[in-house]
């Protein structure tokens, strides 16, 4: 049996979280205690950042139904971005207008 890498058991964590189901990074590393603190501490960088970004975990089924409540035809529809952007630097025009640079500094 090959021995799973760091990324192979954030893969089932991440798959067991969508499916609502509760793993620990133990509970996967059953077969390779030496990975244990090394997943821990990737696995808990990986929710400070969920926390920090604000992303939320859905699963399919939630999506499907959200999905399912949209009307099924949305274009013209109005579609509001709350952030402010910082143009930068012009990139480039074409048939669809003009392409600029731009940064989010609500993201930094």
């Amino acid at each position: 049996m090959n021995t799973p890498d760091i990324d192979d058991l954030i893969d089932q964590l991440e798959e067991a979280q969508e499916a609502g189901r509760s793993l620990t990074p133990e509970q996967v590393c059953k077969e390779c205690p030496e990975l244990i603190e090394p997943l821990r501490q990737r696995w808990a960088a990986i929710h400070r950042f969920d926390d920090q970004f604000c992303t939320q975990a859905e699963s399919t089924e939630e999506v499907q139904q959200k999905l399912a409540g949209m009307p099924g035809n949305m274009n013209g529809a109005r579609l509001v971005m709350q952030t402010e952007l910082h143009l930068q630097d012009f990139h480039a025009s074409g048939g669809l207008g003009e392409v600029y640079e731009a940064s989010d500094e609500s993201l930094s």
